[in-house]
């Protein structure tokens, strides 16, 4: 059940969660009934952008889970056990032996979530409609590219640009990450 969002299609995932988050979708009929009233989920900037975050989280959570669960069962049980006969309870266990033995992991999930946070169009694209919600102010750099580069405008040269910066962006965070890893 938590994989299934990484395998569904975008846009599946997409129009779902704007048909629950819709003014008269399922989250707003349920607020309704409980006395709070409707939320502009799609319409409100800021709760547009918070709503096309968790969907985004939720859609590779399943992702970045079997990543960590990989590396938590490659944690060395004899670590965890001779822990426990010099005295460390689970909290100290858990700080000693497991966040160091997973580091690396820790890493890696920064690393790609960083990259796929660069990649972000479909959700907010779904969600907020072409323009980027209200006044364009959801749009991604990714749907900016879209936006310029296609259509009427077709300035490929200033989509082609800010590619670049994002693309060198991208290598920076990833050398920092990198970095970090060998620390």
């Amino acid at each position: 059940a938590f994989y299934t969002p990484v395998v569904a299609s975008i846009v599946v995932v997409g129009l779902i969660w704007v048909w629950l988050l819709d003014e008269r979708g399922l989250v707003n009929s349920l607020l309704e009934s409980i006395g709070v009233g409707r939320v502009g989920f799609l319409s409100d900037q800021w709760l547009l952008l918070l709503s096309a975050m968790a969907v985004t989280v939720w859609k590779g959570l399943g992702y970045y889970m079997i990543i960590y669960l990989a590396a938590l069962a490659n944690v060395p049980r004899e670590l965890h056990e001779a822990a426990s006969v010099d005295g460390a309870g689970a909290v100290r266990r858990f700080l000693t032996v497991t966040v160091p033995a997973v580091r690396s992991t820790m890493v890696l999930v920064a690393a790609l979530s960083s990259v796929a946070a660069f990649k972000v169009f479909s959700e907010v694209y779904l969600m907020a409609g072409p323009d980027g919600g209200p006044a364009g102010e959801d749009t991604t750099l990714v749907m900016l590219v879209q936006r310029t580069g296609t259509g009427l405008t077709g300035r490929v040269g200033y989509a082609s640009a800010i590619s670049v910066v994002v693309f060198v962006v991208t290598v920076a965070l990833m050398l920092l990450v990198l970095r970090a890893d060998r620390k």
